[in-house]
């Protein structure tokens, strides 16, 4: 179907724009940068079962394309070789858990030589021209000065001597971070974030962080990330990821476009297709999940009804219906009241509410039916089908 392979193919330049850009960066492509990208989520896809076998599909026919858009542009097949092998080379990451939590219960080591044996790899790779991305796991549980800085002092030391950036992501792994500015050291994301980057030495372009959604902090961890000098965010479609889940890509999306000011050519009406494949393949989706849950965008308060009937802008954040393909829409409950069944009609039958207004006969009449059902004992909202049935009824009768 369309949506199971179409839709996987448009969304990595989604995906690799959320995780990677910078605000205030400029993000443009080549063709052959679009290539190496798609390569190495591949690559990495195929190490670690990212992906089902249909997505994974998709992604190899929108490499292949990438591949040919290069050779187009100008790239020919011996370069776009050598870029294919240093994507896959470079999709190996070196975990360096960094905790006393790892470090002596988990390893049952010390300080001294798990760091030891941690740069001893890092040494390897750097000696065979890779350039190593190290994963300072369980970071905000960590001693930062006895043991965070120290480690990525050494890395980026080694770096240097290579000639190779050393990329660093540094883990909330347990969702503790804290967004507060003021917060200590480890928990607080701002400090620590701005540390790693002023006195660990680490340019905002190879910082990188991972958010868990444990304590429910994952956004603002993720933006406070960002507002104090990590170039990247990582993220997962819808937040699916261990336990409670890691940061969603489209809330990435969406803060990014509003701390910048621009899409980066991004087509984000992607995103509602991206839920609407994760419905069928059988994935539920809550249905209070921003941007892509049922209920996103969906009121059930009169007051807020009789608002954005007079402007949309009252009760919803951004152009829902231009950025998402998604017009805002209104549940009918007992708290809808006149103005949200105006709504709804706007909505769902517009023909029959041109000129309509909520003190109608017909749309009090009708509220009154509504009301009715809840006296007799309904605690739930009314399907659409049920509100045109009532709407039949009420407005076949002569005012």
């Amino acid at each position: 179907t369309r949506r199971s392979a179409t839709p996987a193919c448009r969304w990595m330049g989604l995906w690799g724009l959320a995780v990677l850009a910078t605000p205030g960066m400029a993000v443009a492509q080549r063709p052959a940068d679009l290539f190496v990208e798609r390569t190495a989520t591949v690559v990495a896809g195929a190490r670690c079962g990212l992906f089902t076998a249909q997505v994974a599909a998709a992604l190899a026919a929108s490499t292949q394309q990438a591949r040919g858009a290069a050779l187009r542009a100008g790239s020919d097949h011996k370069a776009l070789h050598a870029l294919e092998d240093d994507a896959r080379y470079r999709a190996s990451h070196i975990l360096t858990s960094i905790s006393d939590y790892h470090i002596f219960k988990k390893l049952s080591s010390t300080r001294e030589k798990v760091l030891a044996g941690y740069l001893e790899v890092v040494d390897a790779a750097l000696a065979d021209g890779v350039i190593p991305r190290c994963h300072i796991e369980d970071s905000t549980r960590a001693d930062f000065y006895g043991t965070v800085l120290p480690f990525v002092q050494a890395l980026m030391e080694r770096g240097k001597q290579a000639g190779i950036q050393v990329k660093v992501r540094y883990p909330d792994t347990m969702g503790v971070g804290v967004p507060d500015p003021h917060a200590a050291l480890p928990r607080g994301i701002p400090r620590l974030t701005h540390l790693l980057h002023t006195e660990g030495g680490i340019p905002s372009e190879a910082l990188e962080f991972h958010g868990q959604n444990d304590l429910n902090a994952i956004i603002p961890n993720a933006v406070a990330a960002w507002l104090y000098g990590t170039s990247s965010n990582n993220g997962t479609l819808l937040g699916i990821g261990e336990r409670s889940g890691n940061t969603p890509i489209e809330a990435l999306v969406f803060w990014l476009i509003g701390l910048t000011g621009e899409t980066h050519g991004m087509e984000t009406t992607v995103i509602s297709e991206i839920a609407d494949y994760y419905r069928e393949i059988g994935e539920p989706i809550d249905q209070r999940l921003p941007f892509v849950g049922d209920n996103f965008n969906v009121t059930r308060a009169g007051i807020h009804a009789d608002g954005m009937i007079k402007d949309e802008e009252i009760y919803n954040p951004f152009d829902t219906t231009g950025l998402l393909n998604r017009p805002p829409g209104v549940a009918i409950t007992d708290k809808s009241g006149a103005a949200g069944l105006l709504m709804w009609m706007q909505r769902h039958r517009p023909a029959q509410a041109v000129n309509l207004e909520k003190r109608d006969p017909r749309i009090l009449k009708l509220l009154d039916t509504v009301m009715s059902e809840y006296d007799s004992g309904r605690v739930t909202s009314l399907a659409d089908v049920e509100v045109h049935a009532l709407i039949d009824q009420v407005f076949a009768v002569p005012v």
